[in-house]
């Protein structure tokens, strides 16, 4: 990852690594094995930054938040 994360929430999806939130951390980051590079990704306003919790869905993570 490119920052320090706390009290992070982490999901796996194919070829995939999403490190979400995280104590004071507004963005996720998400880690791609074809390149073994990691790209930030932001996340709404109102989103938990401490005690999220996260699972693995049939679609891609930003995907779902832009429909939130």
């Amino acid at each position: 990852m490119k920052m320090k994360r706390f009290h992070v929430a982490l999901v796996a999806g194919p070829n995939t690594l999403y490190a979400i939130g995280g104590s004071d951390v507004p963005s996720m980051e998400v880690y791609h094995e074809a390149t073994d590079e990691w790209e930030f990704l932001p996340l709404p306003d109102n989103f938990p930054l401490r005690g999220a919790g996260a699972v693995a869905l049939p679609m891609p993570v930003d995907e779902l938040l832009n429909r939130a």
